[in-house]
């Protein structure tokens, strides 16, 4: 099985440009490890998960 280390920022990350790769790579049998560059917890940008900002549904932070 392959594997990839996904790094994103602790300090808001945009929800679907998220999701979407890390939700392609598990699809594809991609063993995904999150990570962000200081080893704090990434914190999803609460404005991406607003269906009126992000421009579609709405959902859950994973």
């Amino acid at each position: 099985m392959s594997s990839a280390l996904f790094v994103v920022s602790e300090e808001g990350y945009w929800a679907e440009e998220c999701i979407e790769p890390l939700t392609t790579l598990e699809s594809s049998g991609v063993d995904v490890t999150v990570a962000t560059p200081s080893g704090s917890p990434p914190v999803v940008d609460e404005a991406s998960l607003d269906p009126e900002v992000a421009g579609g549904e709405e959902r859950a932070a994973e």
